[in-house]
């Protein structure tokens, strides 16, 4: 169950992460090492 509720953060956190880029409020690369 723990592991499950880890993962789907880690989902929802690459999510965030591209809506910021999309938004500018982020650089690029930063996310893409968050995706890896």
């Amino acid at each position: 169950m723990e592991k499950l509720k880890r993962t789907h953060y880690s989902e929802e956190y690459k999510i965030e992460a591209i809506k910021r880029v999309l938004e500018g409020e982020e650089s690029v690369p930063l996310v893409q090492s968050s995706l890896e």
